[in-house]
């Protein structure tokens, strides 16, 4: 059930579809019972459209944790970077990797593919989750800019209250 509330698209196809095939067949016979149909299919994608809106999931939360993370590391705002990280003893090696390259490096870009796989394992206490992705970027370095990537991205979250936040990442070319 969670497709329903994490991707509009399938909302907006079914009921699309079901809405054209409700007129057209309205447009051909005329009767009144398929335009209240056409009416009621138009009501119930906008309810489940809102719906999906409002609702947040997991998933969207880790994905969003991500996504500002990365725009942290773009701005080159270690504090920023650092705020998505779990304080647990378990992120010490993923904190002390940001304070290393924070400070040596400066990132130009982070692209993010929009093909991320997002698994929340709710059996763990707190619930925990694994997110793969592929990320590319451009660095410099001593007044060099060096392109990196793509690299295949591991990344292990926690929940922490009502935050989700990293601490672990596991990184490797897909060369290497």
């Amino acid at each position: 059930m969670t497709w329903l509330v994490e991707n509009p698209l399938p909302t907006m196809f079914v009921g699309g579809l079901t809405a054209a095939v409700l007129a057209v067949a309205y447009y051909q016979t005329r009767r009144g019972v398929l335009l209240v149909a056409l009416a009621g299919v138009v009501v119930l994608a906008g309810v489940l459209l809102l719906v999906e809106r409002l609702v947040v999931t997991d998933v969207e939360r880790i994905d969003a944790t991500i996504l500002a993370a990365a725009a942290a590391l773009e701005r080159n705002d270690r504090a920023a970077v650092l705020a998505h990280i779990s304080p647990s003893p378990q992120a010490a090696p993923l904190r002390e990797l940001i304070d290393r390259y924070v400070g040596s490096y400066e990132f130009e870009k982070i692209s993010i593919s929009g093909n991320r796989q997002i698994d929340v394992n709710r059996q763990t206490s707190p619930h925990t989750a694994r997110a793969v992705l592929v990320a590319s970027g451009q660095v410099r370095l001593g007044g060099q800019s060096y392109q990196t990537g793509p690299r295949r991205v591991e990344l292990a979250l926690r929940r922490e209250g009502d935050r989700w936040l990293l601490i672990a990442l596991d990184h490797r070319s897909f060369g290497g």
